[in-house]
């Protein structure tokens, strides 16, 4: 009975900070994809010239917070 108690408290502590961890992580990567994304024109080039991808920056969202 005693042991319940300290061992529920380490699981919701390593629950929490895991899921702030993937936080971080996934909102470093879309902030770095962004910047890459936004280089050269290159947001301009995939929307308008190039119409076999739709909703580019919705699927890159998607994607880092899949990788992440």
């Amino acid at each position: 009975m005693l042991f319940s108690i300290p061992s529920s408290a380490v699981n919701s502590g390593m629950e929490y900070f895991s899921k702030l961890l993937s936080v971080a992580f996934r909102e470093r990567i879309t902030e770095y994809f962004h910047d890459q994304y936004l280089q050269n024109m290159f947001y301009y080039k995939i929307c308008n010239l190039d119409s076999r991808i739709g909703n580019p920056d919705q699927r890159l969202t998607q994607d880092a917070e899949k990788w992440a």
